[in-house]
């Protein structure tokens, strides 16, 4: 897997529900996601090995349409919609919450998955 380039994705906005407290079930909020994700196999030629909007794109609707208690919560669906839907072999998703209070920085979540064999 060493001649497989990793795609890093840094920075992808995206305003979503979650939260425990009541104010943030109701309310859409920033997050921040970073990616670093391996594809299956390598890009061929113009053909990039992780097409880049269509996984921002699957994203944004995914904050659309769903809540999410907790932060870890959105951090392993995200890694399980990249491993599902996407040619990805591992995905490495970083979640944050940028000034969830006015001396924290952000609360940040990680997760790494590996794509499950197939039978």
């Amino acid at each position: 897997m060493s001649d497989i380039p990793i795609v890093i994705l840094r920075g992808l906005r995206l305003r979503c529900v979650v939260g425990l407290e009541p104010a943030e079930a109701v309310a859409r909020q920033e997050v921040v996601l970073d990616l670093r994700i391996v594809p299956l196999s390598a890009p061929k030629g113009a053909v990039p090995g992780a097409d880049y909007a269509a996984v921002a794109a699957r994203l944004r609707r995914m904050a659309a349409d769903e809540r999410f208690l907790l932060l870890e919560d959105l951090a392993a669906h995200v890694a399980d919609i990249l491993t599902d839907e996407f040619p990805v072999a591992e995905i490495q998703a970083r979640c944050a919450k940028p000034r969830v209070f006015p001396d924290l920085e952000e609360a940040a979540v990680e997760v790494r998955r590996t794509r499950k064999r197939r039978k």
